[in-house]
């Protein structure tokens, strides 16, 4: 049994001497990009991991900018649905003082009530997902209001990590 064959034939360097990580005993220092876990025993110990604190403020500054846009987005999608007649008048009316309504209240409180805004948008995104229901059951083509519902979806969803 020790007179085996090395199989390892592409390790020239079995020190790590010229690679990017240096092993000491039960400690491996890696530089560079890594992707790693612990099994059994042991810990991992890292900065920066997935980019943790790396443009965290840019992406979180950028966040109201994005959901005033999606707002406005929202807010075409719902005219437009209204004037091709694939939503009710009073019911687009109604969707549309709902998102008025949690732009406001952003608007008028420094720290502004998340359930408030939440329980807003949901309704808009209920609305929305009624209409497109009882459209397409009766045959019909929702065509602007299946366009609404990713945006209202992605709305809640940075509403959800903003406030």
């Amino acid at each position: 049994m020790d007179n085996q064959p090395d199989t390892n034939l592409t390790d020239r360097d079995r020190n790590n001497e010229h690679t990017g990580s240096r092993v000491g005993g039960n400690q491996n220092i890696v530089y560079g990009n890594v992707t790693g876990g612990v099994v059994g025993r042991g810990t991992v110990n890292a900065t920066n991991i997935a980019g943790g604190d790396v443009n965290n403020g840019a992406r979180e500054a950028a966040m109201p900018r994005e959901f005033a846009d999606l707002v406005s987005e929202l807010e075409q999608l719902i005219v437009e649905a209204r004037d091709a007649g694939e939503m009710p008048k009073p019911v687009a009316e109604k969707a549309l003082s709902n998102l008025s309504e949690a732009v406001a209240i952003i608007k008028k409180e420094e720290k502004p009530p998340k359930n408030e805004i939440m329980r807003r948008l949901q309704y808009v995104a209920d609305v929305i997902d009624a209409i497109v229901d009882m459209v397409t059951e009766a045959g019909g083509a929702a065509g602007i209001l299946l366009k609404a519902l990713p945006v209202i979806n992605l709305l809640i969803k940075t509403a959800g990590r903003i406030f």
